[in-house]
């Protein structure tokens, strides 16, 4: 049982959640899927930080979308909260090519305006590419390095 009952209801009604207490099972199973090792939690009396490991071909696949240092209006203050955005984009993209920009928002807790940035990003460093018509079109994520 939540804590807060009705707080984690709100969460359900909203979109937020789908049951309570079923978000790690659901990682390791994730994580067993596409054959990486299991999350590293630790745990401090503040805060608790979860460890995600990645195949080296995926790492590989992703270089040089996250290597900027620079910060947008607020210096580059977000601690590498954009280039969570932009992979977010990505694996939302390597799922469904057909996605839209409207689309990808609604399943993440991006704007619309922070996934055209993502996607004026990727488009620039050449990660995707976008085959046929902007209407019935498919992007396509690009293997090169």
């Amino acid at each position: 049982m939540p804590p807060n009952p009705d707080l984690a209801h709100a969460f359900y009604l909203a979109g937020y959640i789908e049951s309570w207490g079923q978000g790690i099972s659901k990682i390791c199973d994730a994580c067993i899927a596409d054959g990486i090792d299991l999350p590293v939690y630790n745990v401090a009396p503040d805060s608790v930080m979860v460890v995600l490991k990645t195949t080296e071909a995926k790492a590989r696949g992703l270089d040089g979308i996250f290597s900027s240092t620079k910060g947008g209006r607020n210096g580059g203050r977000n601690g590498g909260r954009k280039d969570g955005e932009v992979a977010q984009v990505l694996e939302i993209l390597s799922r469904n090519p057909s996605a839209t920009q409207k689309e990808i928002a609604e399943q993440t807790a991006m704007t619309r305006r922070q996934v055209e940035r993502c996607f004026a990003k990727l488009k620039e460093s050449g990660k995707i590419i976008r085959v046929g018509s902007m209407r019935s079109g498919i992007w396509e994520i690009s293997e090169e390095e």
